[in-house]
């Protein structure tokens, strides 16, 4: 995939870095005059967490996915202040993410206001329509489309770890799929929890599995659970993320211990 081509705004009121291909300076300055107004007006809700606002809205008849990120608690303005803003790192990490030819949403601008609004943080990006989280695009397959979506799912959480990333927060929900002209497409979105993993980590690796895995339990059988784990660490071998095959039964030990404690215990059952 090409790189994103990313320009920076520095501004007292403001720091920005935005798609060049998606927007020019001009249209820049004019949105950040506005305070982003266009963005919020038609918009629909997709989830509200208190600390953040996601939600699809339509400017000039194209639909964008829009994060505001609220005032943060005191502790989370001490971290803002030492590193970069949520929803810059958000930017950065979806561009470094396209740019290692994984799937996530083209990121459009991201905006961190200096000043008291509550809106303090806000990251655009592309639209993935007719997207769903996977754990409800899987209530919707069945049979041998089922096993090669979760085959799918295990290539994608390796290609993830082996190309220098790891999440602690990688959910089924912030995994989107769309069924595209006979196949899946995928989006990997929840940017800002994403961190580097230089050193290949294997125990990042588990983690990554297993949160994902504890979201999925209840819409698989247990021998589509089984085959996750079983595809995930093959898939693993193969990229090099594990170096021997007698590694299997640790890695299976370890999900499974993870899963239980996200309270995914039908899963971890099954996949003794």
């Amino acid at each position: 995939m090409a790189r994103v081509p990313i320009q920076r705004l520095d501004d007292p009121a403001f720091a920005c870095v935005y798609n060049t291909n998606r927007f020019s300076e001009i249209q820049m300055r004019e949105l950040l005059d506005q305070r982003l107004e266009p963005f919020f007006r038609d918009r629909q809700t997709i989830r509200d967490s208190g600390e953040t606002l996601s939600f699809q809205s339509a400017v000039d008849g194209e639909p964008y996915f829009v994060k505001e990120f609220r005032r943060p608690a005191w502790y989370s303005r001490i971290r803002d202040s030492v590193g970069e803003p949520k929803c810059l790192r958000g930017f950065r990490t979806a561009s470094r993410l396209l740019k290692a030819e994984l799937p996530a949403p083209q990121p459009i601008f991201a905006v961190a206001f200096t000043d008291d609004d509550p809106r303090c943080q806000v990251l655009v990006a592309e639209c993935c329509i007719d997207a769903v989280p996977l754990d409800r695009y899987l209530e919707k397959t069945t049979g041998i489309v089922r096993r090669a979506f979760v085959a799918e799912l295990a290539d994608l959480l390796t290609g993830f770890h082996a190309k220098g990333f790891h999440s602690h927060e990688l959910e089924a929900a912030k995994i989107l799929a769309r069924e595209d002209a006979g196949t899946r497409k995928y989006w990997i979105t929840g940017l800002h929890h994403l961190a580097g993993n230089r050193l290949n980590a294997t125990r990042h690796f588990v983690r990554t599995v297993a949160v994902a895995g504890a979201d999925l339990h209840d819409a698989l059988v247990p021998e589509e659970r089984n085959y996750l784990l079983a595809a995930c660490f093959d898939y693993a071998l193969k990229k090099n993320i594990y170096s021997r095959p007698s590694q299997q039964d640790k890695f299976t030990r370890s999900v499974i211990s993870k899963i239980r404690k996200r309270g995914g215990t039908r899963l971890a059952a099954a996949a003794k």
